[in-house]
């Protein structure tokens, strides 16, 4: 399979060949991505990757691909099911072993053992979103735009662990952690994560004191962590 120059293919796909071939060989066997009458699976993966790298509208991606609107729609949608597979996300996604502490924590004297039962950091983020004109409303966040609110997950060596998508912007990271927390986001006891002030201080997270100066500029300035 030739896949053309590497540089062209990382600015335009945001990714290597060998790690594209990788994407190409679990969609089919774990996400089970079949190819289309006339489209392969790896322009089907090339198009999504090109769509989330670039942020065009579907008619640019047409062009682009000199496909109909239809097939870059279908295309994409086929892709995003496959990724979204049990058992893509079961061999991609896990939640960190709470029995062991991450080296990051464990071999700094710094962090250890005020840290030890740290998993990870979390946090929700705002992605713009085009809803429906009568769902607006629901997705006008705190800062005016028009967005969806993810909540996500990751350990300390900076690999997502957990993602919560598809809430409407004007959700606070509060709920969804919450939300996450009711369905399949599990916490063991005595374990947390980090957050930041958006999220209520509980057993399960832990935040900065409000009300405390932590003077960050000053330590950046001084080269201090």
């Amino acid at each position: 399979m030739e896949l053309g120059h590497p540089q062209r293919m990382r600015e335009q796909l945001g990714v290597d060949a060998f790690v594209f071939r990788k994407l190409i060989h679990e969609l089919q066997h774990l996400g089970e991505l079949q190819p289309g009458r006339y489209i392969e699976v790896e322009e089907m993966a090339a198009i999504f990757l090109y769509i989330i790298r670039t942020n065009q509208p579907v008619r640019q991606v047409a062009e682009r691909f000199q496909r109909s609107n239809d097939t870059i729609h279908r295309a994409f949608h086929r892709v995003l099911n496959a990724l979204l597979s049990r058992e893509f996300r079961d061999r991609h996604l896990h939640l960190p072993d709470p029995q062991q502490v991450h080296p990051s924590i464990k071999d700094n004297p710094k962090m250890y053992p005020f840290f030890q039962d740290a998993l990870g950091a979390i946090d929700g983020t705002h992605i713009r979103a085009c809803p429906p004109e009568e769902e607006l409303a629901r997705h006008r966040d705190r800062k005016g735009g028009i967005s969806q609110n993810v909540l996500a997950a990751c350990t300390f060596d900076m690999r997502f662990c957990y993602i919560l998508s598809g809430w409407e912007g004007s959700v606070s990271d509060s709920t969804l952690f919450e939300t996450a927390r009711q369905n399949d986001f599990t916490v063991p006891e005595g374990k947390f994560y980090l957050a930041d002030a958006g999220c209520a201080g509980c057993n399960s997270l832990l935040v900065p004191y409000r009300g405390v100066r932590y003077h960050l500029r000053e330590w950046a300035s001084a080269n201090l962590r």
